[in-house]
């Protein structure tokens, strides 16, 4: 750490071990750790210069399932003690789900959606979110002039499910919009969402 003094990192080094929870493993060399202990020796440099912003691009893509999730809570954790933001970039839905204040959803580096894990789980932007976050069975159906596309939505989804009962149904039409009043003819997509059931 240029321009700290020698004392000083050696304070921030503690520190930074001890909020990873690696104090009793800071003599050990990387091959002599475990992936998980290397991931938190990773951490523990990152934060040693007390950044505003924490950018984490896959941090536990190589973890077995196990240590996967005792690095997330370690993650959301150490983010806490931080009061620092974290940007996490991740494939692994639930993951994002779970540890997540905010989430953006993109495609082709196109934002579709930003919101809470439950905005983004329940109050999906478009079709892309919904089948992306989830399960979801999207019904593509044309309505009539007189019909409320929830109506339509619901006796389509009764007559396909007839065995399950979906209590919010979650619904919008291509371009990603809430229930609204159809034209005669008009594409709709409906979607039924694992979640809702």
């Amino acid at each position: 750490m240029k321009g700290v003094a020698a004392a000083e990192t050696a304070t921030r080094v503690k520190e930074a071990i001890s909020r990873v929870a690696m104090t009793e493993f800071a003599h050990r060399l990387p091959h002599e750790m475990s992936g998980g202990q290397r991931q938190r020796i990773a951490l523990a440099r990152a934060i040693i210069g007390t950044p505003k912003v924490l950018l984490l691009d896959e941090p536990l893509g190589v973890l077995d399932l196990k240590l996967r999730e005792q690095m997330q809570h370690a993650l959301v954790d150490l983010q806490r003690q931080l009061g620092i933001t974290f940007v996490y970039v991740t494939h692994d839905q639930g993951e994002a789900l779970s540890m997540s204040d905010r989430i953006a959803v993109m495609k082709s580096g196109t934002v579709q959606q930003i919101g809470t894990p439950d905005e983004i789980y329940y109050s999906h932007a478009n079709s892309f979110v919904a089948d992306f976050i989830g399960k979801s069975n999207v019904l593509r159906l044309a309505a009539d002039a007189a019909s409320n596309l929830r109506t339509i939505a619901t006796a389509l989804a009764a007559a396909a499910l007839a065995s399950l009962v979906a209590y919010p149904l979650a619904v919008f039409h291509r371009r990603g919009l809430a229930p609204v009043e159809t034209g005669a003819g008009r594409r709709v997509h409906a979607g039924l969402f694992a979640g809702h059931w």
